[in-house]
């Protein structure tokens, strides 16, 4: 993570690419808060995206964790948005199934 820190502070935006790439790929429930802390601290968007799906994938699990509450609000925030858009269109494919099925 200093690689990164260091690739953010002197504009190095292939290694700052590399860098985000690498922790992405090394996500895991143990370090999810602290890349999340990370990815907000050098405004990491590959980082950032790859949290957010982890978040999503992982909440239930995630929300068992003391650590989720040290998570900053605008991954929390973006994790809930998503997680609720994805019910949405969930309910409204429900919604045609059933439509479609009625209409027999």
């Amino acid at each position: 993570m200093d690689l990164l820190g260091l690739s953010d502070k002197y504009s190095l935006y292939d290694l700052k690419y590399i860098c985000e790439e690498v922790l992405a790929k090394n996500l895991s429930l143990e370090n999810f808060v602290a890349r999340a802390k990370t990815a907000e601290l050098f405004e990491a968007t590959i980082l950032r995206q790859a949290i957010v799906e982890f978040g999503i994938k992982f909440m239930k699990v995630l929300q068992e964790r003391k650590e989720i509450h040290e998570l900053p609000t605008e991954f929390f925030i973006e994790i809930i948005m998503k997680l609720q858009g994805k019910v949405g269109k969930l309910e409204d494919k429900v919604k045609a199934l059933n439509k479609k099925f009625y209409e027999k």
